[in-house]
C-alpha cells in the first residue's frame, strides 16, 4: 500500500519562521470532501431561495391572469385565446401550490 505525502507551506508572520507540514492522502481527501459538502450546503441554499422567490413571484401572476382571462372570456372579443389565458393561470397555480412546495420540501429532508 502506498501512502503519498504531500508539503504544504506556510509562513509564520508572528515568528517569521516557515513551517512545512507533510499531509496524507487520507487528510487531503478529507479536506476535499469538506470543500464538497460546503459547496453542496451552498446550492442547496441558493436553490431553495430561487424556489421561494419563484413561489413568491408565481402568486399574484396567476392570480392576475385568471382575472384577465374571466375577464376577456366575459367580453365577446376572442374567447379562445381567454381561455388559453385562463388554462395558463391554473396551470401556473397549480406549479405554484403544489409542485414548488413539494419540491421545496423534499430539498429540505436532504
Amino acid at each position: 500500500m502506498w501512502v503519498f505525502k504531500y508539503a504544504y507551506v506556510s509562513l509564520d508572520f508572528v515568528e517569521m519562521n516557515l513551517f512545512i507540514t507533510l499531509l496524507t492522502s487520507n487528510e487531503i481527501s478529507s479536506a476535499i470532501d469538506k470543500y464538497i459538502e460546503l459547496v453542496k450546503e451552498i446550492l442547496l441554499k441558493l436553490i431553495l431561495k430561487t424556489i421561494g422567490v419563484l413561489i413568491a413571484v408565481s402568486r399574484p401572476l396567476y392570480i392576475l391572469l385568471i382575472m384577465v382571462g374571466i375577464i376577456l372570456y366575459a367580453l365577446p372579443v376572442n374567447p379562445y385565446k381567454s381561455r388559453k389565458v385562463l388554462w395558463g393561470g391554473i396551470i401556473l397555480f397549480i406549479f405554484t401550490e403544489f409542485i414548488l412546495p413539494i419540491l421545496q420540501k423534499s430539498l429540505l429532508k436532504m
